[in-house]
């Protein structure tokens, strides 16, 4: 008979297609099984069967309301689902948790920025910052919250904190572009520009800069 411990132990070597079908085998005797459901839904996110691994977290989440792991996919799939709402009240119930999850912060911070809500935004991202003053994520979160206030010198500020700290995060150096290009520092933004190209030669991030949008 095939244990959840078998399962693990496949999802941990790679063995994804195994894994899934030990996990099934493991709900069909157990429905309630909390691993089963949780790394089962985690696979079909990981897959793109979002509305399948929004199910299954849902049901582990139900098992086992204050797991940060649970908490923390199910955000993931709601997220890639549009339910922004939804996602964001379980950004809130894993800080309950967590309070000083500064990662959690920082993406609370970009949900509320999606929704609009950019003094709230800024408030968790400031919250995250007084944790980790070096939290790249947040840094870049902060930044285009002021981005999206018109409020470019600050967010220039922000971006350049979060290259100064990782030289080499592209994140922060394509969005220190945006922010100098709104600024009119055209030769300055391109430096940055291609020194984010030169790290990642694959960097789609320019595109994207160069159609007026910050990333994150």
């Amino acid at each position: 008979m095939h244990t959840i411990e078998q399962a693990k132990a496949l999802h941990r070597m790679g063995r994804i297609a195994e894994a899934e079908a030990v996990y099934r085998s493991v709900l069909a005797r157990n429905p309630r099984e909390f691993d089963a459901l949780h790394l089962l839904g985690l696979i079909r996110y990981q897959q793109g069967r979002l509305s399948e691994a929004h199910a299954l977290l849902s049901q582990a989440i139900k098992l086992r309301p204050r797991s940060p792991q649970a908490l923390s996919a199910l955000m993931a799939a709601l997220l890639a689902l549009g339910r922004l709402d939804e996602a964001l009240a379980c950004y809130d119930r894993l800080l309950v948790v967590r309070p000083d999850d500064v990662n959690a912060l920082s993406n609370r911070g970009i949900t509320l920025k999606n929704l609009g809500r950019y003094d709230e935004a800024m408030a968790s991202c400031e919250r995250a910052l007084t944790i980790d003053p070096n939290s790249i994520a947040a840094l870049i979160t902060r930044g285009n919250v002021l981005a999206k206030l018109a409020r470019y010198e600050e967010a220039l500020a922000s971006f350049e904190r979060a290259a100064a700290i990782d030289p080499r995060d592209v994140d922060a150096l394509n969005n220190r572009g945006f922010a100098l290009t709104q600024l009119r520092r055209f030769a300055e933004a391109l430096a940055t520009f291609d020194r984010a190209l030169a790290i990642d030669p694959r960097n789609i991030g320019v595109l994207d800069i160069g159609e007026g949008r910050c990333l994150r």
